[in-house]
């Protein structure tokens, strides 16, 4: 599951770097942390919504508060609190290029996955917190031979603030496919900006 969590870490911060010149695993880190400035306290909903063969099987919203409790050339840490959980994780810059350089790059993709930017482009858009000038970043991930059985295509939208200084993800969707025993299990993330202190 760690993994899983600094891979889609990874992928949000080459997306929202994705709009400049071709960049490398450094240079997602660089703009991680940059995101991630100390003492910053992001507030999201997440929805999540799953379907098996069209009929929907789970429709659940929840809550997401993330503060950056320290920020620094090699790590990040945060408590995230979710659902009134709170967890507190540190994730190291070795640890965040590790995965990076193990495929999660534009062109390369996530182990298993081929990685394609389809769209990129400037848009406004509107959240709980206000109305944001955005990033947006279109990414398709398609599986591969060596990706889990019934795995099928990822989809990765993401909007940030159009700031090089201080980027926030406004919103994100994540679009999962997945086949078992002849039925496609369809799951949607929905993520958006709540408040920003």
């Amino acid at each position: 599951m760690r993994k899983f969590s600094i891979l889609f870490l990874v992928a949000l911060s080459c997306s929202s770097i994705v709009q400049a010149e071709p960049r490398n695993c450094n240079d997602a880190w660089t703009a991680y942390v940059a995101s991630n400035p100390a003492g910053q306290d992001l507030k999201y909903n997440t929805t999540i919504k799953t379907t098996v063969d069209g009929n929907v099987i789970l429709n659940q919203s929840g809550t997401r508060e993330t503060i950056v409790l320290s920020s620094s050339a090699v790590q990040v840490e945060t408590n995230t609190i979710t659902n009134g959980n709170s967890v507190t994780s540190t994730i190291t810059k070795d640890e965040f290029i590790k995965v990076c350089n193990q495929g999660q790059t534009p062109g390369t993709g996530a182990p298993g996955y081929t990685f394609a930017i389809v769209e990129q482009s400037r848009k406004t858009i509107t959240v709980p917190a206000g109305t944001f000038d955005c990033n947006y970043v279109k990414i398709q991930m398609t599986p591969t031979a060596s990706a889990p059985q019934g795995a099928g295509p990822m989809v990765m939208e993401t909007w940030s603030t159009v700031d090089a200084v201080d980027p926030i993800q406004v919103q994100s969707i994540v679009s999962t496919t997945m086949q078992s025993s002849g039925q496609t299990m369809v799951n949607i993330i929905t993520v958006e900006l709540v408040s920003r202190r």
